[in-house]
C-alpha cells in the first residue's frame, strides 16, 4: 500500500506532511522519524504570566527571585562538550549550590595533594578520586563531601574537599556520654578526630601508591571551618581563582558532590508576591547586593588592586547569597510597605512628613535626628547611614 499523506493541521503557511505505513500487524503507524501531528491552532498562552515566587532555602545563605516565564519556549539544553576550563557558569552552580547548605552545620576541610613525582594524565587524577571517595563511603558512610580540583604553581593537581556528619571514635563517644565534653566541642577540635586524620593520610598515600615517605606525613591537611561565612568566602574567593585552573587542558569536571544525601540542605520554602510586592522586593535586594559589591570595591582599590566597577544587570529575576533567615524576617514589611503605599513618588510624599528611616541603600535604620537635620539643610545623603554617606563620598572623590 503506498503512503498515505495526511494533511497538516498547523497553519496554512508552514509546510507539514505526516507519512503512514502499514505495519506487519496490519495497523496504520507513522513512519519513522517522521512528525507527529501537531494540536489544532487555539488561543495562544504567551501573554499568561505566572505569578513571581520566592524561594528560600531556611537556615542556608540562599533566595532566589524568580519572575515567572513569559514568551517562547526555552531553548533546548546542548549535549554537553568536553570540559576544559573552569567557567563562569560552572562557578555559578558551585557558588548556589554551598549557599542552599544550612549555615549552622559547619563542614571539615581536607586537601589531598600529590608528591614531587605526579602523572600528567588527568584520569588518573580522577581514578585515583574516586577510588579514595569508596573507600570514604565504604569507611564513613554517613559522610557527605564537596570536592574541587586546583592546580599547584609547580603545575602539581590537588583536591580541597568539604565533609558534613564526620564521625567519632569509640573514646569520644564515652566522654560524651559521660559529660566530660560537649558535642561543639567535638565539632571545632580536630585532635577529637584522630582516627579519621590517621585513616585520611594512610589511605590517601596507598590511593596515589608514590612511595614516598614525605607523601605520607604532608600529603592530606585537616582543619575545621569557623564561621558560616568562612565556606562562603572560600568559594566565591579562593575556590574562584582563576589562576588554580589550567585553561585549555580537557581535565574534566573541576567539582562535584558525593553522597549528596548526607549533605544538609536547608528547607526549601516557596512563596508567592504580588507584582507590587516582588517588585518592591527586587528593587529591595539589588540595593543591598550593589552596596555588597561596592564596599567590596573600595577595598580592592584601598588595597592598591585595579578591580572592575561594580555593575548590576537588569534582570527580572536574580539569586541572592545572604542571611536567608533575616532577609525572610524583613520580605513581609517590605511587601506590606508597598501594598500599602502604591505611589510611585512615594518618596517625595515622605518627604513632606517624615524623613525615612531606614537607609536607602543598605535598608539599615538611621539616626533620625542626624536624618532629620540633614534633610532641613538640603544635604543630598541625607537618607543614608554614616557607612553609607562615607562610602558615597569616597566614590565621587569627597573629602
Amino acid at each position: 500500500m503506498p503512503p498515505v499523506q495526511l494533511p497538516s493541521t498547523e497553519a496554512p503557511n508552514r509546510r507539514f506532511r505526516l507519512t503512514l505505513k502499514r505495519d506487519d500487524s496490519g495497523s496504520m503507524r507513522p513512519e519513522a522519524g517522521a512528525r507527529a501531528a501537531s494540536e489544532p491552532p487555539g488561543l495562544s498562552k504567551s501573554h499568561i504570566r505566572p505569578h513571581p515566587v520566592l524561594i528560600a532555602y531556611r537556615g542556608a545563605s540562599l533566595i532566589r527571585l524568580k519572575s515567572g516565564f513569559c514568551g517562547s519556549e526555552p531553548p533546548e539544553p546542548k549535549p554537553r562538550e568536553a570540559i576544559d576550563e573552569f567557567s563562569s557558569k560552572s562557578r555559578r552552580r558551585l557558588l548556589l549550590f554551598m549557599a542552599t547548605i544550612t549555615r549552622k552545620c559547619l563542614p571539615w576541610m581536607l586537601t589531598l595533594t600529590y608528591p614531587a613525582e605526579w602523572s600528567p594524565d588527568s584520569r588518573r587524577w580522577k581514578a585515583d578520586l574516586a577510588a579514595w571517595l569508596k573507600r570514604l563511603r565504604r569507611i564513613y558512610p554517613g559522610v557527605g563531601i564537596i570536592w574541587k580540583l586546583e592546580f599547584q604553581k609547580r603545575g602539581a593537581p590537588h583536591f580541597h574537599c568539604f565533609l558534613w556528619n564526620l564521625p567519632t571514635s569509640g573514646k569520644v563517644d564515652k566522654l560524651l556520654s559521660a559529660g566530660h565534653i560537649t558535642r561543639e566541642m567535638v565539632e571545632a577540635e580536630p585532635a577529637f578526630h584522630g582516627e579519621f586524620k590517621a585513616w585520611l593520610s594512610r589511605s590517601w598515600f596507598e590511593v596515589v601508591g608514590s612511595g614516598d615517605p614525605k607523601h605520607a606525613k604532608a600529603g592530606t591537611r585537616f582543619e575545621k571551618i569557623r564561621h558560616p561565612q568562612g565556606i562562603m568566602r572560600y568559594v566565591a574567593g579562593y575556590m574562584s581563582k582563576e589562576d588554580q585552573t589550567a585553561p585549555g587542558h580537557k581535565v574534566g569536571r573541576y567539582w562535584g558532590a558525593a553522597n549528596r544525601e548526607a549533605i544538609p540542605v536547608g528547607q526549601e520554602q516557596e512563596q508567592e508576591l504580588s507584582a507590587r510586592g516582588y517588585r518592591a522586593v527586587l528593587r529591595t535586594a539589588r540595593r543591598w547586593q550593589m552596596a555588597q559589591r561596592r564596599e567590596s570595591f573600595l577595598r580592592a582599590r584601598a588595597a592598591g588592586r585595579k578591580p572592575q566597577r561594580p555593575r548590576l544587570r537588569n534582570n527580572q529575576s536574580m539569586a541572592l547569597i545572604c542571611d536567608a533567615e533575616q532577609w525572610l524576617s524583613r520580605i513581609p514589611d517590605i511587601v506590606k510597605n508597598a501594598e500599602d503605599n502604591p505611589s510611585k513618588n512615594r518618596a517625595r510624599q515622605d518627604r513632606d512628613t517624615n524623613p525615612r528611616m531606614n537607609c536607602a541603600n543598605c535598608g539599615e535604620p538611621l539616626n533620625p535626628d542626624r536624618a532629620a537635620e540633614d534633610f532641613d539643610a538640603g544635604v543630598r545623603t541625607w537618607n543614608l547611614c554614616d557607612p553609607c554617606v562615607c562610602l558615597f563620598h569616597m566614590e565621587h572623590g569627597q573629602e
